[in-house]
Parts: structure tokens; C-alpha cells; sequence
């Protein structure tokens, strides 16, 4: 592990996943567990077909079009002993997954946000993405999540689907 080298002057605004503000957050119930290649935070996931208690970052084409997914993982993790990794956003297989359904999130900003973008998710890989309402994003499809405050590429920007 590496020393410390410089100290902010003020506290980050917040981590990807992490609930944003007082607002409730709907939360996907019974909880599931991440499928065998795990998930990541702040990732959108959808049901495994061949495992239904069980949550993926890629799903299947289904009657010509890919079906939104279940919500955005939540950073609300237990932690694990022992622990692999010295910092990590990835919840491993077979562990629980909290997945918000509804809610106020914060997330890094994929690009440049505006307020108003909506939320796009890629059925490959679980990423987010930003695009306009009613538009296309590359192997992404559009959520009910929209983007609630601005910032650039990497900020911790607000999303909310209330």
C-alpha cells in the first residue's frame, strides 16, 4: 500500500452508489446475490435467466428489444473476511446485493452531465451512461434515472427516478 501524498482540503461529495440525500430508496426485494463474475457499485444489473435469485451487469436480447434493468447496485455492503483486495467497488459471487429500485443516487459522472440527461445502461457490461430522453446510447438502454445535478466527467453528480 501506497503512502498518502496529498490531503483535500474539503470532503469528497460522495461515492458512487451511495444514497443521495434523506429521500427513501426502494430497494429490490427478496435481495439477491451477485452471479459468478460478481458486480460492481453503482453498475446497473438484471436477473440471471438460468439463476433467478441471482443478479448480473449483461443480459439477453428478448423479443427484439433489451429489457431495462432491475435498478443500480447500492454501496451498502457487509464486509468480507478475509478481505482480497485492499479497496474495492466489486461485490463477489454468491454475496447479497443491494439494488435500488427508486431512489436519489450519486454516481460518477460518465461524461459531462446536464441536468435533465436521462441514465442509460449498457446490457454488456452494467455501465452507465448519459443521453438525451428518447435517444440511443451504444449498446445501452435507456432507465427511468435522470440526472438531478451537473458536472463534469468523473464528478459525483446526483440521479434521482422520484
Amino acid at each position: 500500500m501506497s503512502f498518502q501524498k496529498e490531503v483535500p482540503l474539503y470532503p469528497a461529495g460522495g461515492v458512487t452508489g451511495q444514497r443521495a440525500g434523506l429521500n427513501p430508496v426502494a430497494m429490490l426485494l427478496p435481495v439477491p446475490t451477485a452471479g459468478e463474475d460478481g458486480v460492481t457499485v453503482g453498475h446497473a444489473v438484471w436477473f440471471d435467466p438460468d439463476a433467478p435469485t441471482t443478479v448480473v451487469m449483461t443480459t439477453e436480447q428478448v423479443a427484439s428489444a433489451y429489457p431495462k434493468p432491475l435498478g443500480i447496485v447500492l454501496r451498502d455492503m457487509a464486509g468480507v473476511i478475509p478481505c482480497t483486495g485492499e479497496a474495492t467497488m466489486q461485490i463477489d459471487a454468491g454475496r447479497p446485493v443491494p439494488v435500488a429500485v427508486r431512489g436519489d443516487l450519486l454516481i460518477a459522472a460518465p461524461a459531462a452531465a446536464t441536468v435533465g440527461k436521462k441514465i442509460f445502461a449498457n446490457y454488456t457490461t452494467g455501465a452507465l451512461a448519459l443521453g438525451d430522453a428518447g435517444g440511443s446510447v451504444d449498446s445501452s438502454v435507456e432507465t427511468d434515472w435522470v440526472v438531478r445535478s451537473a458536472g463534469e466527467t468523473g464528478d459525483t453528480i446526483h440521479i434521482s427516478n422520484w
